[in-house]
Order: C-alpha cells, then sequence, then structure tokens
C-alpha cells in the first residue's frame, strides 16, 4: 500500500500536464512515466520507503497526486469510457461491487459449460490460413469461437511453427542507458494490445550487429520519422493497437552474429517475422546451385579484365552484381534466384556462407579468388572504401564545390549560417580524407576559405591586442588635450558614484539592525520599528542627495548627471 509520504514524494520527481505524467529531472526532462496497455497506461516507480518498484494505473497516480489516497473500496474510473484519456477532469471514483463468496444458487454445470467445437476440414484449412498470415491465436480463438486447446491441438496435428513469448534469458533494451561493445542477435516485438495475451509476440524483426544499442536506435529513429525500408513494420508502428519492445535475444564474439541470427530466424515461423528474407538451408538449394554450376551464362557470361583480373559479368542487376535465375519447375516447381559471385564461392569451396566480400571492391566481379567469406563489418568497411575513392574522385572533379558535392550525393542540407544549401557531411569527410592538404590548389581555386594555422591564428590576437592598446592610449592622449575640465567632471562622477555607495552601505546595515531588533525583542510595537526605518531611509536620502547638488556643474539637471 501506498502512504501520503510517499505521495509527497512522487511529486517532487513527478510533474502532471493533459493527463500525462512527465519527468521533472533535468537530465530527463520531457520524459512520459507510461506504458499503453490493454488495461489503460501504467507506470513504475522506484519508493525511496522500501526501495522495490512498483507499478501503478496511471490514473489512480493523477488522482492520489491531486486527492490524496484511495479508499480500499473504490477505484478510479474514466467518465467518457476512454481508458486512455487520464485527464484528472476525466476521472471519478465509483465503489467496487461486493463479491459473494460460494456459488449461486441453481447454478448448474450443464447450463454453464461450453459444448465442445469440433472444427471441420474447411474450418481446419482456414485456421492454418489464418495463422500463416500472422493473425494471433488469441484473434483466431475469437474469429472460430474455439478455445485456446482447440488452437493448439490444430498447430501440433499439422506441424506448424510454434509462436514464442518473450523469454526470460531476453534482455530488454533501454535506449535511454545505452551500452556500447554489444554484440550479437536482437528483435523488435510488436505486441497487439487488442488482445487478451498481451504478453504474446504477435510479430517481430531479427537482426545482428556488432552494436546492438546503435542499430536499435537508427530502427527507432527511422520508424518515428516514418522513414523505415520495411513497410509492414512502418504500417504496424503507426498503428494504435500494437505496442513495440526491443531485445537482445543472445549476445556473441565478432563473426559469429550471422550464423546466431539465422539460426533463430529458422526455428520461427516467417507469418510471424517483419523479415522478407532469411538465409536458406544448403540442403534446400543444392539442386538448384548443382544446376546453377551448368548454365551457359554462368560459364560464359563474363569477360576477364586483364589489368585487374576481374571476371566481370556482361549483364548486371540493378543491384550491381551478377544475378542467374535457376528454374526446376519440372523437378520441384520452383524457381530461385542467385547472385553470381554467391554460386562461384560455392563452386570453389563447397561452402555457401551468409555474406560473401568482394576483395577487388567490383561487384560484377566473380572471379572466385577475389571472393571471400566475412561478417557485417568487414562488409561495412569494405563499403566506406569504395566511398572514400567515389567521394575524393567527385571532389576533384566538382573542384571541391561543397554545393554540387551536396547535390550529387543528394545528402540533407542543414542550415549553415550563410551557406543553406551546403550538408556538413562534405566537410567531415574532407577532413577525414584530408583532401585540402592533399590538392591545396584545388582547394584555393574553389573560393572557399582556407583554413588558417595555430602560427597565424597567434600572430592575429597579438595585433588585435596592440591596437586595442594603441586605441587606449590615443583616448588617453585627446583626454590631456580636453584639459582640466574634462578631468574635473571625471573626478565629480566618481565622487557622485562613492557618496552613493556609502548611501546604500548605511541603509543595508541600518536594516540589518532593525531585524536583529524586531527578533530579538519580538513583544515591541512594530509600528515604532517601522517609523525609525522611515525616519532613517529619509535622512539619509536628503543628505545624499545634497552631496549630489553640491557636486553637480551649475548648468546641469543634477538628477541626469547622477
Amino acid at each position: 500500500m501506498i502512504t501520503q509520504k510517499e505521495i509527497r514524494f512522487i511529486k517532487c520527481y513527478v510533474d502532471y500536464k493533459d493527463g500525462k505524467l512527465y519527468c521533472k529531472n533535468p537530465r530527463r526532462r520531457g520524459y512520459e512515466y507510461d506504458t499503453k496497455t490493454q488495461q489503460g497506461y501504467r507506470l513504475g516507480l522506484h519508493l525511496n520507503s522500501n526501495k522495490k518498484y512498483h507499478t501503478f494505473n496511471r490514473r489512480d497516480m493523477i488522482w492520489m497526486m491531486h486527492n490524496g489516497l484511495i479508499d480500499q473500496d473504490y477505484k478510479v474510473v474514466n467518465v467518457n469510457g476512454d481508458i486512455y484519456d487520464d485527464r484528472i477532469e476525466n476521472l471519478k471514483l465509483e465503489k467496487l461491487a461486493k463479491k459473494r463468496a460460494g456459488r449461486k444458487r441453481g447454478l448448474k454445470d450443464q447450463k454453464t459449460r461450453k459444448a465442445k467445437k469440433i472444427l471441420t476440414v474447411r474450418e481446419e484449412r482456414s485456421v492454418i490460413e489464418r495463422y500463416h498470415s500472422g493473425v494471433t491465436s488469441g484473434n483466431i480463438e475469437k474469429e472460430f469461437n474455439i478455445s485456446a486447446s482447440a488452437v493448439r491441438n490444430v498447430i501440433l496435428r499439422n506441424k506448424l511453427p510454434l509462436r514464442w513469448h518473450v523469454k526470460k534469458t531476453w534482455k530488454k533494451i533501454d535506449l535511454s542507458h545505452p551500452v556500447s561493445n554489444v554484440m550479437g542477435v536482437y528483435a523488435i516485438c510488436a505486441f497487439d494490445l487488442n488482445c487478451e495475451k498481451t504478453k504474446r509476440v504477435q510479430k517481430a524483426y531479427f537482426g545482428s550487429s556488432v552494436d546492438i544499442y546503435g542499430r536499435v536506435r537508427n530502427h527507432y529513429s527511422q520508424l518515428i520519422n516514418n522513414k523505415h525500408s520495411n513497410t509492414e513494420m512502418q504500417k504496424d508502428f503507426n498503428a494504435d493497437d500494437k505496442a513495440f519492445r526491443m531485445y537482445v535475444i543472445e549476445e556473441c564474439k565478432e563473426g559469429e552474429e550471422l550464423t546466431l541470427e539465422s539460426k533463430h530466424l529458422n526455428s520461427v515461423c516467417m507469418s510471424s517475422l517483419y523479415n522478407t528474407w532469411k538465409a536458406p538451408k544448403l540442403d534446400e538449394i543444392l539442386p538448384f546451385l548443382r544446376k546453377a554450376v551448368n548454365m551457359k551464362k554462368f560459364k560464359n557470361g563474363y569477360t576477364v579484365n586483364s589489368e585487374t583480373g576481374c571476371w566481370e559479368v556482361d549483364k548486371a542487376h540493378k543491384t550491381g552484381y551478377g544475378r542467374l535465375e535457376v528454374s526446376m519447375r519440372r523437378e520441384c516447381g520452383k524457381v530461385k534466384y542467385f547472385a553470381m559471385h554467391r554460386v562461384a564461392y560455392w563452386n570453389k569451396t563447397g561452402e555457401y556462407p551468409e555474406l560473401v566480400r568482394h576483395l577487388c571492391d567490383n561487384k560484377r566481379c566473380i572471379n572466385p579468388d577475389h571472393l571471400e567469406s566475412g561478417s557485417h563489418r568487414d562488409n561495412s568497411l569494405d563499403k566506406f572504401r569504395e566511398f572514400d575513392k567515389e567521394f575524393e574522385n567527385v571532389w576533384v572533379e566538382l573542384k571541391a564545390d561543397a554545393k554540387k558535392i551536396t547535390e550529387y550525393f543528394k545528402w540533407e542540407k542543414c542550415r549553415i549560417e550563410g551557406q543553406p544549401d551546403i550538408s556538413s557531411q562534405v566537410y567531415t569527410w574532407e577532413r577525414k580524407l584530408g583532401l585540402k592538404e592533399k590538392y591545396p590548389d584545388i582547394y584555393k581555386n574553389s573560393g572557399r576559405r582556407i583554413a588558417r594555422s595555430s602560427e597565424e591564428i597567434a600572430k592575429e590576437k597579438e595585433e588585435r591586442r596592440l591596437r586595442r592598446e594603441e586605441k587606449k592610449a590615443a583616448q588617453i592622449k585627446k583626454a590631456k588635450e580636453h584639459g582640466l575640465e574634462l578631468l574635473e567632471t571625471l573626478s565629480r562622477k566618481q565622487a557622485v558614484k562613492k557618496a552613493l555607495m556609502k548611501f546604500i552601505l548605511l541603509e543595508a546595515q541600518r536594516s540589518s539592525l532593525i531585524y536583529e531588533k524586531l527578533v530579538n525583542n519580538r513583544n515591541a510595537q512594530e509600528i515604532e520599528l517601522i517609523n525609525d526605518m522611515e525616519k532613517f531611509v529619509s535622512e539619509s536620502c536628503e543628505k545624499s542627495w545634497d552631496a549630489v547638488k553640491k557636486l553637480c556643474p551649475p548648468n546641469q539637471n543634477p538628477y541626469k548627471y547622477a
């Protein structure tokens, strides 16, 4: 049970505004303390009294913050029936109905029990189709009016891949507290809030990375900005009946993440995944690979580059790689597509890894001596090396014109002062590759300001200091030429300032003495003390004003002069 003291403690750290609770902590200001559930918004807090983690309904917490503790015989409900509208004006107390102990009179088991429904063959097929399309078991139960055990029997009888709950071994990812150097497999899970079994995952996206927190943060930012490449996941994220959470499934060493990802993907039903592709098993594609090796396009569809030794395909796909269409409609009624460099690597090594790298940085090449299996990090480093060369060539070709380079790479234009059509990435890559030092003539002719050395900056600072000293000396010289009149006015102003400062100090000292007198003599009359204060202020003001009038020149207003 929560106490009044704990409510006061919560008020110190939580703020209410328009039916929502926000964090008051400056580091996390604006952070919302709630999670959307099927019963409404809930929140969790650590209380100082017992140092335990407590969970509350948000509407209960808002009511207690405004009206105090809630009686055990009452509950907080929403006036308009919307469980997600927790404005204080929309909340009221409602008395709980008393539960009657024991069974109702005249109750018979035959009437209360539901008759067991037996699915027909057509209904069972439609259940399987709905399951494969990604509909949750709870929604299938409602649609066909059957029990959970009936759905489970259909799944086991037809050997369908099982859906899953979030396992205890999975670690929840908190993006507000990132952790570096965590590599392995992660999951972005979507929970259906309309289903009673909210703990069951409806759909998920599996991925692997050498920096899980950075990769998941990238996913989350794309989803928020409505720019994610997976359209189905973006659609569910925008819907109001889905809740998304991120988890670390399993950690591993560098180089093992792709194998682990394939293992987890193959253990789950494809209909319950947002992933559109998963690495096939070698046994399934072996007949297709054997046929692909003997195809005419694979044997003769390339030309050898005498300079680099690359076997470049004659016709490349829009992705830049060579592509093979292998048809086995007569054998199994299927058609599969393969990248030619992957077939070449399998033909030489007998392995079909998750990722094959080009050591020559040429996508069209299918020379097996130029191919190697690798990891995500190796592949990303290869891409960076390719981009380094491309950026340098474009930079030289466009003569370091930052505006044209931004348009060429279609980078987002940032609001740099005086340069609205230029991206900051141009300057970042220039600095990384050291192009200013490598091509100084191109940089000078570009018309942009050249960066100065530390010696030049120090020299400029010294020149500015000398100019300030010369200006000061000139002012002093001018003052001397002006004569005694200017010096007298300066001295008068300084005297006025001193007189005013003295008046302020005296007033402060006097007020502190009066305050001490008021504290020590509690029975003294307040009217006398106030009169003393007013008398003192009026006398001191008259004295200081007389002093200002004496110092002021005869033809000048003393108020303006002071």
